[in-house]
């Protein structure tokens, strides 16, 4: 009877429902957490997969994500994104000694641009250099990366003083939430652009210099 028992819990402990069920039994906060208003915003409200693990979906995608991304086939299939990637960095700095020579060079312009150029081409398979949104009109590579990530970073450190109240919540802190809903309508329009652009490449199949298939 006791060995019975033992594979029964055994077995449910094996279920990742069963301990999902059992974690948010004993800390409640973990599926009932409320995120601050600029993530809520920011994450379509615990919608975006890096966010959320709440449900198959979710669980699914990331594991897709990060077999396909960190596994070790995507790593062997992405070294020359990396070669590519430190043969440019390298060319970056040798052009600034010389043309600057002792000049102190700027490593985070330099890595900012050669990495948001990795994560673009193992995401939607090319360098995205510049990009057609039709709210925002054509947009370089600098400003793209400011508007998917530099800015969102930004506003997510924003402090907004209502959180620590909750009781004054009524009271409108309009400046922040307009900033926020901005960068969130600003965001969305940078991606479905690149989507479709990407979307098109498919159709026509058209084959970019860096692209890949999953």
């Amino acid at each position: 009877m006791k060995h019975k028992m033992m594979v029964q819990i055994a077995t449910l402990a094996k279920d990742w429902r069963f301990r999902y069920q059992a974690m948010v039994t004993r800390f409640s906060s973990i599926s009932t957490r409320k995120l601050p208003k600029a993530l809520s915003t920011l994450t379509s409200n615990k919608c975006m997969v890096v966010s959320s693990d709440y449900d198959d979906f979710h669980i699914t995608v990331k594991r897709h994500i990060i077999k396909n991304v960190l596994g070790p086939n995507a790593q062997k299939r992405h070294r020359g994104h990396r070669d590519t990637m430190i043969a440019n960095i390298v060319k970056d700095f040798h052009a600034h000694v010389k043309n600057n020579g002792i000049q102190p060079v700027n490593f985070r312009n330099v890595f900012q641009s050669e990495l948001f150029g990795l994560a673009m081409k193992e995401t939607v398979g090319s360098d995205v250099q510049s990009v057609y949104v039709e709210e925002l009109g054509r947009l370089s590579k600098h400003e793209i990366f400011g508007i998917l990530f530099k800015d969102l970073v930004e506003v997510a450190l924003d402090v907004d003083w209502r959180e620590f109240f909750p009781y004054l919540k009524w009271i409108p802190n309009k400046t922040l939430e307009r900033k926020i809903e901005r960068l969130s309508f600003r965001r969305q329009a940078v991606m479905t652009a690149i989507i479709k652009e990407q979307s098109k490449r498919v159709t026509s199949e058209e084959v970019p210099y860096l692209n890949f298939a999953y």
